[in-house]
Parts: structure tokens; C-alpha cells; sequence
């Protein structure tokens, strides 16, 4: 299960603040994509990179803030935080579906082609499950290693 944590230390909140140049860089080069707030004249260049600018400039202010004074950056951390975690646990559950019907479930689909029962599920019915075990052996053998 995804814990939240409310009240990070002071090293998590200065990870969290590295972090910030590159996501909010990230965040403004996505609303950039997107055509949020395109420029009406783009006859300057730096204009139509407007927003990746502007997140690259809060992520510095927020990484020396986060570097300086960590504490302030919890409220943001909290926020942030608070709408990754269902992302987080949403695409982590839906990976591991994936995962258990697409792999696990060709594993056995392809067991079965081939006749292979590891676990001997398939017996005639009504046959008793026990199996014979081989002859024992030697309890010299016990001790050895290989």
C-alpha cells in the first residue's frame, strides 16, 4: 500500500526541492506542447518558449528555497503529493493487472499447449493426490554440501 507521508523531514523536502527545477521545467515545456496560453505575436523567440521559462524560473526559486529554509516547501510537498499518490497507486495497480493476465496468463496458456502440469492439477479424477516419494537417502548426505 502507497503511504502519504504528511509530515516529511527535512531531507525529503530537500530531495523534493532538486527536484523541483527539472518538474516544473517539465510541467511548463508540457503546457508549451499543449498550446496553453500561446502568445498572440510570436515574433520573439523567446515568447513561444514562455511557459517552459517560467517553470524553469519557479523551480530555481523553489530549489533555493527548498535549499534554505526546507520547511516552507511542505505545504507545496503535501499538495503535490496529495494528487500523485492516486495517480501512483492507479497505474501501479493497472500495471500489475497487466501483468497478471497478459504474462502469468500466456505462461499458462502456452503450459497447457504443451501438456506441462508442474503442480499435477490435472489428474484423472477421483485418483488419489499422494504421490511416492523417491527412496531415501544415505544421512551421510546431509552434510554434503553439493
Amino acid at each position: 500500500m502507497i503511504t502519504l507521508s504528511w509530515a516529511p523531514s527535512a531531507k525529503q523536502l530537500r530531495q523534493f526541492a532538486w527536484f523541483c527545477p527539472v518538474g516544473f521545467t517539465l510541467i511548463g515545456y508540457l503546457l508549451t506542447r499543449l498550446g496553453v496560453g500561446s502568445p498572440i505575436s510570436s515574433s520573439a523567440a523567446w515568447n513561444e518558449h514562455l511557459w517552459i521559462y517560467a517553470g524553469a524560473g519557479l523551480g530555481l526559486v523553489l530549489l533555493g528555497v527548498g535549499l534554505a529554509q526546507p520547511m516552507a516547501l511542505r505545504p507545496l510537498y503535501a499538495l503535490i503529493m496529495a494528487i500523485a499518490t492516486p495517480i501512483g497507486w492507479l497505474v501501479s495497480t493497472t500495471l500489475m493487472l497487466v501483468f497478471h493476465m497478459v504474462v502469468l496468463g500466456l505462461v499458462g496458456r502456452v503450459f497447457r499447449l504443451f501438456g506441462r502440469d508442474p503442480y499435477h492439477l490435472y489428474t484423472r479424477a477421483g485418483a488419489s493426490q499422494w504421490r511416492s516419494r523417491s527412496t531415501e537417502s544415505d544421512p551421510s548426505s546431509y552434510y554434503r554440501q553439493t
